[in-house]
């Protein structure tokens, strides 16, 4: 290999973060590939942040980033791990960073200098450091005397091109959505009445399972709560045994169980555990809802 192709001279994340900035791939998707990589070690592994810390940094709503990283793509690998409660539990993933084959991993400064794809770098790839200055003419990430700014001025919307929009307001973007769905088809308004109706929890809990998709997932945020109030994430899973047990076969319909299975949480109503100078401890229905459980886990292998 030449000084001129510096393509494989650089550590594996420099060369990822370089492909994913070259490939031809989805504004979202590239933006979630460079959090990951901020995540991971220097092979590309150990990697295990959560759907919610993902979005955040990633700047879009976690729906879509779930979506994205649901899809197959050559440039990671997600590894999930088995769900709780025969099922009805939620997931914990890892993700393994990947170069596909013909991927271009050159830096951009190299190919800035080289717009022809001929020609040698000023000094051998190994020698030179990642914020090394850029040739004159050429501007790139770390060159100081180009700065560029993004400002918003006045009241202008401006599209951050991930999923939403700098400067709308919440109900801003619902009247959009609302917008493009048009009122006249038939089918959309059912939809929206079905879910303005809401579901039973067996209704909702089957739906997911049709869709391949978890009760609660693992960037909950009630496993935030949990952490912050000192409760243990083995006290919320048997708070979902009992939820499961109280709402099963249940007619009661809400909208979001997630959200009412948060609020059962939050505020105690369950009756699975009490407080004690020294943290939390079972009462007489979560010791039940425990031993229901391990024994549902045990079923389910």
């Amino acid at each position: 290999m030449s000084a001129a192709d510096p393509a494989h001279a650089r550590p594996f994340m420099h060369r990822f973060r370089s492909g994913v900035l070259r490939a031809p791939i989805a504004h979202p998707l590239k933006c979630l590939l460079l959090v990951l990589a901020e995540f991971a070690d220097s092979e590309g592994g150990s990697c295990f942040p959560s759907i919610a810390t993902l979005a955040r940094f990633a700047g879009m709503n976690e729906r879509t980033a779930r979506r994205y990283l649901e899809q197959s793509c050559p440039w990671f690998e997600r590894v999930g791990h088995a769900g709780m409660d025969g099922g009805r539990g939620w997931r914990t993933y890892g993700y393994v960073l990947r170069i596909p084959d013909g991927a271009d991993t050159r830096p951009a400064r190299w190919t800035l200098s080289h717009p022809d794809g001929a020609g040698t770098e000023s000094a051998p790839t190994g020698q030179r450091a990642d914020n090394a200055p850029a040739p004159d003419g050429a501007t790139c990430g770390h060159s100081v005397r180009v700065v560029r700014t993004f400002t918003t001025d006045g009241a202008d919307t401006v599209s951050d091109e991930v999923g939403f929009e700098i400067g709308k307001s919440k109900l801003e973007e619902k009247a959009t959505a609302g917008a493009i769905a048009s009122p006249a088809d038939p089918q959309k308004r059912e939809k929206r009445s079905a879910r303005a109706k809401g579901m039973t929890f067996d209704e909702w809990c089957n739906a997911l399972e049709r869709k391949d998709e978890d009760c609660i997932y693992s960037d909950d945020p009630i496993f935030e709560w949990a952490k912050l109030a000192g409760l243990p994430r083995e006290y919320v899973a048997i708070a979902w045994t009992q939820f499961g047990e109280r709402f099963g076969g249940s007619d009661k319909v809400q909208r979001d169980w997630r959200a009412t299975f948060r609020n059962y949480v939050r505020q105690g109503w369950l009756n699975c555990w009490r407080t004690t100078p020294d943290g939390y401890v079972l009462t007489t229905v979560g010791e039940q809802a425990r031993r229901v459980r391990e024994n549902l886990n045990l079923e389910s292998r």
